[in-house]
């Protein structure tokens, strides 16, 4: 069954201005899980790094549901519905910060080439790590069109060379 593409129109249960109010509520929510994250003290039960991919994961879905926020589909709230289910399950979530007797710096950066069917464009992240502690993420849409792999993943590379610098 191929998804629906139609707009979602004012006489319907959902409205475009109740889909971008709920994309907006769920930005809120990415940021406040975000910094909730670093605060949080509880033990992981799959470890750091999975924590770190999760959160990228969440702050891409977002991100890709907000180009959308002022021509909303019906097929946009179903999504953000489920990312709003997806934070509602992980809630217990959190990043354990423990005592290194290691200071070394490491970081690890990805990214895909043309990622984005509509633009083109490259998704890049980077996770940043104090010791056994991640003290620093990002994912996001290149600003521009990279013309290879090699130039994607340079691109990323200077994101996270800049963030450590």
């Amino acid at each position: 069954m191929a998804p629906s593409r139609r707009r979602a129109r004012s006489s319907e249960v959902v409205t475009s201005d109740q889909v971008a109010q709920g994309l907006h509520q769920l930005t809120q929510i990415t940021r406040k899980l975000s910094n909730a994250l670093l605060n949080n003290n509880h033990p992981l039960q799959n470890g750091n790094r999975d924590v770190v991919r999760q959160v990228a994961n969440l702050s891409y879905a977002v991100n890709r549901l907000c180009q959308f926020m002022h021509s909303p589909t019906d097929d946009h709230w179903g999504l953000v519905k489920r990312v709003l289910r997806y934070v509602k399950g992980t809630l217990h979530y959190g990043l354990y910060l423990s005592p290194s007797s290691s200071s070394a710096i490491h970081a690890f950066s990805d990214s895909d080439w043309a990622g984005c069917p509509h633009d083109r464009k490259s998704t890049s992240g980077y996770a940043v790590f104090l010791g056994d502690n991640l003290i620093s993420w990002l994912s996001r849409k290149q600003r521009t069109v990279a013309r290879s792999s090699t130039e994607a993943e340079y691109k990323a590379l200077a994101d996270v060379s800049a963030e450590v610098t």
